[in-house]
């Protein structure tokens, strides 16, 4: 009897643990992706802003 029960219990954290931990893992890779897509969108910015005018400063 015990041990049916703890193995419920074992079970049920286990996949309350497994989803957590697939949910954690997708957010982290959700901000890194939108961080390393912003710093690219900066680093295209700063090599292409001579499309922009009186951003670059004459040299």
């Amino acid at each position: 009897m015990w041990a049916i029960v703890k193995s419920g219990i074992l079970n049920s954290s286990n996949e309350r643990f497994r989803d957590s931990y697939i949910v954690s893992k997708a957010s982290v890779q959700y901000i890194l992706f939108h961080y390393l897509a912003e710093r690219a969108h900066l680093a295209w910015l700063l090599t292409h802003n001579f499309f922009i005018p009186g951003l670059r400063e004459p040299s």
